[in-house]
């Protein structure tokens, strides 16, 4: 009732009504000390209702999936980077013709609890240019959007027919939706892909680059689920198994001793490839020297190290595997043919980035 009335008191005299304070204030039956509780009660609830209750302006081109409340929450952590007086005003980290992306609307599109927090682990410029990488993210699905909107693409697939599919650029609000904007993009991009030719010299030149190695992983657990507590161990158990490698301990039996990958095998996976596991695991394999102990990384919620026991090249013949290579060939194309064509759509929307730090 008194949180009522107060927020009443304060509309009417943002308002310049002044119907209910003034009249109190007037008022000789109303007591000073009363007049002053009531005018710092006042203050209180109105930096209250500024603070949680004025919306910010939303943008029908990105996915809310936070209330402001919320996104106030997940962003102290950040707020050495992001204090809520830069988010309330949501600095715009991408210009176009027809729309922007400011860095409230990049949180708003966070769903992820695992990017949260890995978010709250980054250093200042690590957190800038994640928020920025995933501006120009939207950025792109949102032009995408627009295309496959403007060509009038029938969807495909098991969301065909949905109306969180056929309405496109809209406030989403569940995983479903945001999967049928991704299978619609994806769908745009099969039906205006070329039919790419593909020569032998091109099929030989991948062919002989393909380079393989045998490895050995000792890896753990150590997911953003976990404590600091928890994961802090894992750390100090997998620095002390390296330590043993180093020493010259056997691989294979510390693998099967302390590995959550492949320990029946001893933590061993046949013909790594370049992009087996990604350009993190791709550069320890390829960048360290053959039987040497690779220093401890971190990738997709494991921690561990690795060792290299040989690297070797494609033992199979080019006309043992003409359709394989083909196919890397036209993905290769196709993956310029993307980027070119995002390019011109951000030319067409004269898109531009913005530094919300410096501007």
């Amino acid at each position: 009732m008194l949180q009522d009335a107060l927020r009443e008191m304060i509309r009417a005299y943002r308002q310049q009504k002044k119907e209910i304070l003034i009249p109190l204030i007037r008022s000789k039956r109303t007591p000073q000390a009363a007049i002053c509780c009531l005018v710092l009660a006042s203050a209180i609830l109105a930096a209250t209702c500024e603070r949680h209750n004025s919306p910010i302006a939303y943008n029908p081109n990105v996915t809310y999936y936070w209330s402001q409340f919320q996104i106030q929450e997940k962003a102290r952590p950040l707020a050495a980077v992001f204090p809520w007086p830069v988010l309330e005003k949501n600095p715009a980290l991408i210009a176009a013709k027809t729309f922007t992306i400011g860095v409230y609307d990049v949180l708003q599109s966070i769903s992820s609890e695992d990017s949260w927090a890995r978010m709250g682990k980054m250093t200042a410029e690590e957190l800038k240019a994640f928020v920025r990488d995933r501006a120009n993210e939207l950025a792109e699905q949102i032009l995408l959007l627009d295309e496959a909107n403007r060509i009038k693409l029938v969807p495909s697939g098991g969301l065909v027919g949905t109306p969180d599919y056929a309405r496109g650029l809209m406030r989403y609000r569940s995983m479903t939706a945001a999967e049928a904007v991704t299978q619609k993009i994806s769908d745009y991009w099969a039906k205006i892909r070329p039919d790419f030719p593909v020569s032998w010299e091109e099929m030989k030149e991948i062919h002989d680059k393909r380079v393989y190695a045998r490895v050995r992983y000792i890896v753990q657990d150590a997911r953003p689920g976990k404590t600091q507590e928890e994961n802090a161990a894992i750390r100090r158990r997998i620095e002390e198994v390296r330590a043993r490698a180093v020493a010259g301990e056997d691989f294979a039996e510390l693998a099967r001793k302390y590995s959550s990958f492949r320990p029946e095998t001893g933590g061993l996976e046949l013909e790594y490839g370049r992009v087996s596991l990604g350009p993190t695991v791709d550069k320890v394999v390829f960048g360290f020297p053959v039987g040497a102990i690779s220093e401890i990384f971190e990738r997709a919620g494991t921690i561990g190290f690795l060792k290299v026991e040989e690297r070797f090249g494609d033992q199979r013949s080019i006309d043992e595997q003409v359709e394989d290579l083909k196919g890397i060939v036209q993905n290769i194309k196709f993956a310029d043919f993307q980027r070119a064509h995002v390019e011109e759509l951000k030319k067409k929307s004269r898109v531009r980035t913005k530094d919300p730090w410096k501007d």
